[in-house]
């Protein structure tokens, strides 16, 4: 790739970009639901950490019931740390409930709803950053496909609503770059929606806000207007906090001996991976889903996770092409004037999930956190797109060869083991443990 002479940093889109996304969420929402469906058929919403360390049954009830699913007030305070504002989602799987739909299955089609409408978003936001459209709808695909996105939109938990929100975030971004003043109510709503389903992620909030606000302003401006917006974001998250969790807030002030154990109980503990399992994790099975890693639990489980470089040589290849591809982009956004600051974001956000998942860990397991960093890892790749204006129209159809390459490659090997996942639970010998005599 070679960089181009400054480009717009971002290309309007109109009524055929959004039938087109249109139809790329209903299309995925119809994928991920019908895989989402078939997984409740089995005995997976009975246990947790089958896939993943997920805890579905306990997301499920927190979806479904919302602030009526409480267990006791020990579990409140826990819930209200990671998740604070998670139990609202229960809003949306309402019109699944009221048409009589199982919590299992209601849980499990609003997160595949989910899944689309974030998919449907890569695709706006890659056309607002100025990739062509054949090479928008390629690398949307493979965003869709990837084993980041497609795992998480039909296994309920909290991370296909954490994708949702950071897809909004680096939405609003492209629409705010160079004009920050636009959308500041939606960037600070969204920003406490973020918070609210995963309290990490609140860093790309202020991320994409900085460099929102600094794409139009100097240095010391955009801090001071990154930290007001900060402000009034911590005010509302406080207020909608203290709404959703009223007894979990005085529980803690009454006893706060059992409250201060509780948080410190909330860290993650045990051995952790070095640096390298976490690059492969986020940079490899984000896309590619290798075979699964048997791992025995305590609780007598048999947990499939992704820790194995284990795979096809062919989907190797594929999954270098697309590390390939990211570093190529990277590189040429950077040098990018027109796009240097927001692909500065992106990479700040990747290397603030990588410095802290090198610490977040629990008991090895990976690749629960991949849709944090997914998104801003195949945005990237979009803003690379857009940045490369080679001289002659022949080495674009190389690259769109090369995208729809990786995508003719990961995505049936990925839909495959998405198939294996949501049949693997309807015989619970398949994931138990034999008793011992």
């Amino acid at each position: 790739m070679t960089s181009p002479s400054a480009a717009p940093a971002r290309s309007p889109t109109g009524t055929f970009d959004a039938a087109i996304a249109t139809l790329i969420g209903v299309f995925f929402s119809l994928v991920y639901g019908a895989l989402a469906w078939r997984v409740t058929q089995g005995h997976f919403f009975e246990h947790f950490n089958l896939v993943f360390d997920y805890d579905a049954p306990a997301f499920v009830d927190l979806f479904t019931h919302g602030l009526r699913g409480r267990a006791d007030q020990v579990d409140l305070i826990g819930r209200a740390i990671k998740h604070p504002l998670a139990s609202w989602i229960s809003l949306l799987t309402l019109p699944f409930r009221l048409f009589g739909i199982r919590a299992s299955l209601s849980a499990a089609l609003t997160g595949a709803v989910a899944g689309g409408i974030t998919d449907a978003l890569f695709f706006l936001f890659a056309r607002l950053v100025g990739s062509a459209r054949p090479e928008s709808i390629l690398v949307t695909l493979i965003f869709a496909f990837g084993a980041a996105q497609l795992f998480p939109s039909i296994l309920v938990e909290s991370y296909v609503y954490a994708a949702l929100t950071l897809m909004i975030t680096w939405f609003l971004l492209a629409l705010r770059y160079g004009s920050p003043a636009r959308m500041t109510v939606a960037a600070t709503l969204n920003a406490v929606l973020t918070f609210g389903v995963t309290i990490t992620n609140a860093v790309q909030s202020a991320i994409a806000e900085f460099f929102a606000q600094f794409s139009a302003a100097p240095l010391p401006r955009a801090i001071r207007k990154t930290l007001l917006v900060g402000c009034a974001a911590a005010v509302l998250a406080v207020a909608a906090i203290a709404v959703t969790w009223p007894d979990a807030i005085p529980y803690a002030f009454a006893h706060p001996a059992m409250a201060v154990r509780v948080i410190y109980w909330q860290q993650t503990k045990g051995a952790r991976t070095g640096l390298g399992q976490v690059l492969l994790t986020f940079f490899g099975y984000s896309l590619a889903a290798p075979l699964f890693t048997t791992v025995p639990l305590p609780e007598g489980i048999l947990m499939r996770d992704f820790r194995a470089f284990e795979m096809p040589l062919f989907e190797a290849a594929g999954l270098f092409l697309w590390i390939v591809v990211v570093v190529a982009s990277a590189v040429v956004a950077v040098a990018d004037e027109s796009k240097r600051k927001l692909s500065a974001a992106l990479l700040a956000a990747i290397a603030f999930n990588i410095v802290l998942n090198c610490f977040v860990q629990y008991r090895g397991s990976l690749f629960i956190y991949t849709p944090h960093i997914w998104v801003a890892i195949a945005a990237l790749v979009a803003v690379g797109i857009s940045a490369w204006q080679p001289a002659k129209h022949a080495h674009r159809w190389i690259l769109r060869g090369v995208l729809a390459a990786i995508l003719l490659i990961i995505a049936p090997l990925n839909l495959a083991r998405a198939v294996e996942t949501v049949t693997l639970f309807d015989d619970a010998k398949a994931f138990t443990l034999p008793h011992a005599p």
